[in-house]
């Protein structure tokens, strides 16, 4: 890593770090105004700099970034991939420094699992560049050797989804009468698994029968933001009855026997059911979700409205339901 000293117009001096191909990667700001101090500041980190790149392996480094991330995702798909991708790497790199790593190396890694799975490829790619660059922030590493890998673009596939007549199918086949109540309240409201299991009686409005998708000490949303979420009747219905069961309002909604479920279980119980109807494959619990997007869409409500509903960061992730606004225009059309 290469630095240069400059001075803002605020008086204040900072360090522009440039990595080995002469891009900038950052700058730090000295809190200093006095140039010699502010060169003080610089030799410092330099050498702070040095020591780390040297000494901290790759297996090291992953389980500092593992333990910064516990802290601030949920225990999500997301941090289940973080494991994943530092189990694997770390087996291939995890007595080399951080320095040793080269990107040619990286990239054959990538590839070979590209060869078997592309998307545990493009998912450990996502991992590892957020690794890196938080590595870099830390002055554990200088260069980020994903900087400049691209992997070839995977197909992308719209999600399976279903309707109310298939819904109510498998709660029919669903012994279980809480998992009954599980499956249509994630059909109806669209939220997420890990949201559903941290509902609490508190998060329900039920003068204005509104859900609020709240951040709590120990859980946070995907998209770092909280969201409301109006309730139709039979959501409403479902929180009602669940309501009876504790006066608490810090009581979960969905329990088993006062606990909250494993999320597994609940995923696993709908994939059984789904495999015993000779349903569709594709189908998995996170569908529910799938489908109440679909549903909003294929019944006119603009993307706008399904991105704040499902709680998307983005509108390009919304916009993976778009094609059926087309199919919905045409068959509109095909009514004249």
């Amino acid at each position: 890593m290469n630095y240069q000293l400059f001075k803002r117009s605020n008086g204040v001096y900072y360090l522009k770090c440039f990595d080995s191909n002469g891009n900038e990667v950052k700058r730090i700001t000295t809190k200093q105004k006095n140039k010699s101090l502010a060169l003080q500041f610089l030799r410092g980190y330099e050498e702070s700099t040095t020591e780390k790149t040297t000494e901290l392996t790759c297996k090291t480094a992953f389980k500092r970034y593992l333990d910064y991330k516990k802290e601030r995702v949920s225990k999500s798909h997301y941090n289940r991939s973080l494991k994943v991708t530092e189990k694997f790497f770390t087996q291939s790199f995890g007595n080399n420094t951080l320095k040793e790593i080269a990107p040619h190396k990286v990239e054959q890694y990538l590839i070979d699992i590209f060869k078997n799975s592309k998307y545990s490829a493009s998912l450990q790619y996502r991992v590892l560049k957020n690794f890196f660059n938080w590595s870099i922030d830390n002055n554990y590493t200088n260069f980020n050797p994903l900087i400049k890998i691209k992997l070839p673009k995977i197909e992308k596939k719209f999600p399976a989804f279903i309707n109310q007549v298939e819904l109510e199918t498998i709660c029919t086949n669903t012994e279980n009468e809480t998992m009954k109540d599980i499956f249509r309240f994630l059909f109806f409201t669209g939220i997420r698994l890990s949201e559903l299991i941290n509902l609490q009686i508190k998060d329900i409005d039920f003068e204005n029968r509104i859900l609020t998708v709240s951040i709590k000490k120990d859980f946070s949303t995907k998209s770092k933001r909280e969201r409301v979420i109006p309730l139709n009747e039979i959501a409403f219905n479902i929180t009602h009855k669940y309501r009876g069961f504790s006066l608490n309002p810090n009581q979960y909604i969905f329990t088993k026997k006062g606990f909250k479920y494993n999320p597994a279980y609940i995923s696993k119980t709908f994939k059984r059911i789904i495999r015993n109807l000779g349903m569709n494959e594709n189908l998995h619990l996170h569908s529910l979700r799938h489908s109440f997007c679909s549903n909003l869409v294929n019944k006119g409500i603009d993307l706008y409205t399904v991105k704040e509903l499902a709680g998307h960061q983005n509108i390009i992730t919304t916009q993976i339901y778009s094609h059926l606004q087309t199919d919905s225009l045409r068959n509109a059309i095909n009514q004249l």
